[in-house]
C-alpha cells in the first residue's frame, strides 16, 4: 500500500464560526452565513447561492479579480457615482469611504488549547483572543488620483460631445484604483490591524467542485472526464509528494520495457525505409544516422492513455458505459482526494471545499447517503465542506444546525441561519422535534414559494383535487405555484409556524375545530346548544393567543368568522389559518373535514350514495346519537337533513382514507367553504 497517499489532516479546535458580506452582487445589507464543519446552502433558484463561493474565492485567492458586475447595483447607480464627483468639486471632504466597496468578514473562534503561532499575524494584543474577525475589503485606494485622472482624460477632448461623465470613467477604469485590503479585529472593536495579502492567501486553502461538471456518458465522448480527473490526481500527488516518492520513477521502468520492445519492432518493420533514407538522403556525413525509435513523455503518456475502465467479468468497458450519476459521484470523490494532497503541501490553517449541487444525476437513495459518504471522507480532519443543493434528500440527511437558507428580500439577498434560529432560547425544545421530523419527511419547505400545513391523510388525498377545482373557478392558478404540503397534523402545525415565519415563507394551516366538552375534554358534535363547547386544537388556540386558556366555540364564531379577523393575529405575519365555521350563521356545523364535507355536499351525497362504499358501510352501524337516543338510518331512506343532523355519528364510524378515495373518484361535489377561503388567501 502507498503509505504516502494516506495522511491525516491536522485537527485543531480553532474554527470559522461565520462569514458575512455586503455590497456583493445581490447583498446590499450584511448577509451572514453560519459555518459548521459541514455547511449546507439551500434556497430557490436565483437566490445567489453561489455568492459565498465567489466572494471567498475572489478575496482569499489570487485566481480571480473583482469586476464591476460584482458590486451591488444599488451602490453603483449612475446618479450616485456622479454625485460623488459633484461633491468633490464643491469641496466636500471625507468622500473616500462613500465610494462603492465590497466587504467580507470571517469570524473565528479560538480555543485556549489552540496553537496561536499559526495565526500570529492576526493577533495584536495578548488578551481577549477568543474571537477574531478577519475583515476583507475591496475599496478605492486614493480619492485624489481617480478624480484628477478623470479630469485629465476629459481635457484631451475639445468638444463636449467627446467628453464622458465621471460614472462612465469609473465603470471603465475602477480596477486601476481599487485593491483588496485585509485587517484583523475583534467584536465590538473599532481597531483595525492591517494584514499582508500573501499572509491571508497562505491562511486559507480553497477548492471548488463546480456544478458545471462535464460528466458525459455518451459513447462518442472524447473528454473522458473521469480519466481527466485521474490525470489531475496524478499531478497533485506528484507535486505534493516531493521527498516521499518520485512519481516518474514508478512508471519509468515499465515505460523502458515498452520502449525497448517498440524499438525492436520499429527496426524490423521500417528497416527498408531506414536503409533507403540513410543511403540516399543522410549520406553527407558518415557520423550521421537516421533511425525510428519510440519516444515517450511520461506526462503525455499518462494524460492520453490513463483511462478509467469498468470490468464486467473479463470484459473491459469504457467510462461511457457507466451511468451519469455513478460517474458524477466518482468524479467528486477523485477531486476531493486530489484536494487532500493540496492540503498537505500548502499547510493552510483553514481548508475549505465548496461543492455545488452534488445531486446532479444521482437517484434519491444515493442523494440520501451522499452526506454520510462525504463525512466519512472528511472524518478526523479539519476540512470544511460548504455544499449548495436543491436536493431535499440531502437536506433530509443533514443536521438542521448546518442549514443556511437563501431568499430574495425587498432589499436584496437575505441569509437565514437555522443554527441562529435553533440557538434562541425560546426554540430550544423545537430542535428535537424538527430534527426528528426531517428524518421522517422531505425538506421541500426550503425550495417552496408557499407551504400548507395539513391535518391528516384525508386532507392530503383530497387537496390536489381541491386545487384543481379552485383553478377552474379562479384566475390565480395554484397548480402553477410551488407549494409544499406538510402533513404534520393540524394540531401540531403551530410548532412549525415560528420556523416558517423565520424563513419568511407564506403559509396556510388547514386544521380541524375539534370541538370538546366537559372537564375531560370529551369529543362531541360542534353544536352550540351544548354548554361550554370549546376547542382543544393547540394550533387554533395558539393562533388566537389562548395557549394556556380555554377557547370557547361561541367566541370563535363571534370574533373570527371573517377572513380579515383571522388573517393577521398578534405577531404572526404572512400566515393564515382556516378551519370549520358556520356558513349561514348555523348553530351546528362540522368539527372535521369529513363532517363539513357531508354538510356542504349533502344533496350531492344523497344522489351518489350508492357509489360511496365508505358511507354504505358506516351508516347502518349507527344505532344511537351523541345524546344516547336511538337512531334508525338506512342507505335507502336517509335524507339530506339526516345526513347533516348525524354527520358527527357517521364520521365516527367511517374509515377516513376510504371516504376520501370515494369522493375523489366522482365529480360534481364542491370544496368546503373554509378550505376554499384558505386557498383564495394563499393564491394571492
Amino acid at each position: 500500500m502507498d503509505t504516502a497517499y494516506f495522511f491525516e489532516v491536522r485537527k485543531c479546535s480553532m474554527r470559522i464560526y461565520s462569514i458575512d458580506f455586503k455590497n456583493y452582487r445581490k447583498s446590499v445589507d450584511k448577509c451572514t452565513l453560519s459555518i459548521n464543519k459541514q455547511t449546507l446552502i439551500v434556497g430557490k433558484n436565483n437566490t445567489s447561492k453561489t455568492s459565498v463561493v465567489e466572494i471567498m474565492t475572489k478575496f482569499l485567492t489570487n485566481t480571480s479579480s473583482f469586476r464591476i458586475s460584482d458590486f451591488n447595483y444599488k451602490i453603483i447607480k449612475k446618479s450616485f457615482v456622479n454625485d460623488l464627483y459633484d461633491k468633490y468639486k464643491s469641496g466636500e471632504k471625507e468622500l473616500l469611504f462613500k465610494f462603492p466597496f465590497i466587504e467580507m468578514n470571517i469570524s473565528l473562534e479560538i480555543d485556549k488549547e489552540d496553537n496561536l503561532a499559526s495565526i500570529k499575524n492576526l493577533l495584536y494584543e495578548f488578551d481577549n483572543n477568543e474571537k477574531i474577525i478577519i475583515k476583507c475589503i475591496y475599496s478605492l485606494d486614493k480619492i485624489e488620483k481617480i478624480f484628477s485622472e478623470f479630469e485629465l482624460y476629459n481635457e484631451k477632448f475639445e468638444e463636449g460631445k467627446d467628453k464622458i461623465d465621471f460614472y462612465e470613467f469609473f465603470i471603465r477604469n475602477f480596477y486601476n484604483y481599487y485593491s483588496k485590503k485585509f485587517y484583523s479585529t475583534k467584536p465590538e472593536s473599532n481597531y483595525l490591524n492591517e494584514i499582508e495579502l500573501n499572509y491571508i492567501y497562505g491562511l486559507f486553502n480553497i477548492f471548488t467542485i463546480s456544478a458545471q461538471r462535464e460528466v458525459d456518458d455518451t459513447s462518442d465522448n472524447e473528454k473522458m472526464t473521469l480519466s481527466n480527473a485521474i490525470w489531475k490526481f496524478y499531478q497533485e500527488k506528484k507535486k505534493k509528494s516531493a521527498g516521499d516518492l518520485n512519481s516518474d520513477d514508478l512508471f519509468r521502468e515499465a515505460i523502458e520495457d515498452i520502449k525497448e520492445k517498440l524499438d525492436d519492432t520499429y527496426a524490423k518493420y521500417f528497416s527498408d525505409l531506414i536503409n533507403v533514407l540513410n543511403e540516399e538522403i543522410v549520406n553527407d556525413d558518415k557520423n550521421k544516422k537516421l533511425n525510428i525509435v519510440s519516444d515517450f513523455d511520461i506526462e503525455n503518456l499518462l494524460r492520453k492513455n490513463s483511462k478509467v475502465k469498468y470490468f464486467f467479468e473479463d470484459i473491459a468497458l469504457s467510462e461511457s458505459s457507466n451511468g451519469l450519476g455513478y460517474s458524477n459521484l466518482l468524479y467528486i470523490y477523485i477531486q476531493i482526494e486530489s484536494f487532500k494532497f493540496d492540503i498537505k503541501s500548502k499547510n493552510a490553517v483553514f481548508n475549505i471545499v465548496f461543492l455545488e449541487e452534488p445531486e446532479s444525476h444521482l437517484h434519491p437513495q444515493m442523494q440520501s447517503v451522499f452526506l454520510y459518504k462525504i463525512n466519512k471522507m472528511f472524518q478526523d480532519s479539519d476540512i470544511y465542506s460548504i455544499i449548495s443543493t436543491h436536493s431535499s434528500y440531502i437536506l433530509q440527511s443533514s443536521d438542521i444546525n448546518n442549514i443556511n437558507y437563501f431568499l430574495n428580500g425587498e432589499n436584496g439577498l437575505i441569509i437565514k441561519s437555522l443554527r441562529g434560529f435553533i440557538e434562541k432560547e425560546e426554540y430550544s425544545d423545537l430542535k428535537n422535534i424538527i430534527d426528528k421530523y426531517f428524518i421522517l419527511n422531505t425538506c421541500d419547505l426550503f425550495f417552496a414559494d408557499k407551504v400548507i400545513f395539513l391535518e391528516g391523510m384525508a386532507e392530503r388525498i383530497m387537496l390536489p383535487h381541491f386545487f384543481a377545482k379552485y383553478d377552474l373557478e379562479n384566475k390565480e392558478k395554484l397548480s402553477s405555484q410551488h407549494i409544499t404540503i406538510f402533513e404534520v397534523g393540524g394540531r401540531h402545525a403551530y410548532i412549525f409556524q415560528d420556523l416558517v415565519n423565520f424563513l419568511e415563507i407564506k403559509s396556510l394551516t388547514i386544521t380541524d375545530l375539534d370541538s370538546v366538552v366537559g372537564t375531560h375534554n370529551k369529543s362531541c358534535p360542534c353544536d352550540l346548544s351544548i354548554k361550554d363547547l370549546k376547542t382543544t386544537n393547540p394550533t387554533i388556540k395558539n393562533w388566537f393567543g389562548y395557549k394556556d386558556k380555554k377557547l370557547f366555540i361561541t367566541e370563535i364564531k363571534d370574533k373570527y368568522l371573517t377572513i380579515a379577523s383571522r388573517e393577521k393575529i398578534s405577531d404572526i405575519e404572512n400566515s393564515f389559518i382556516t378551519f370549520q365555521l358556520p356558513i349561514n350563521e348555523e348553530t351546528k356545523w362540522g368539527r372535521t373535514l369529513e363532517e363539513q364535507f357531508l354538510i356542504e355536499n349533502n344533496e350531492w351525497i344523497i344522489e351518489h350514495i350508492d357509489k360511496l362504499d365508505s358511507l354504505n358501510d358506516a351508516i347502518p352501524k349507527i344505532k344511537k346519537d351523541y345524546n344516547g337516543n336511538d337512531v334508525n338510518l338506512t342507505i335507502e331512506t336517509i335524507t339530506k337533513e339526516q345526513l347533516c343532523q348525524y354527520c358527527y355519528e357517521i364520521i365516527q364510524e367511517i374509515e377516513k382514507s376510504a371516504f376520501s378515495l370515494d369522493i375523489i373518484s366522482l365529480d360534481g361535489w364542491k370544496v368546503p367553504k373554509y378550505i376554499m377561503e384558505g386557498l383564495q388567501w394563499l393564491a394571492k
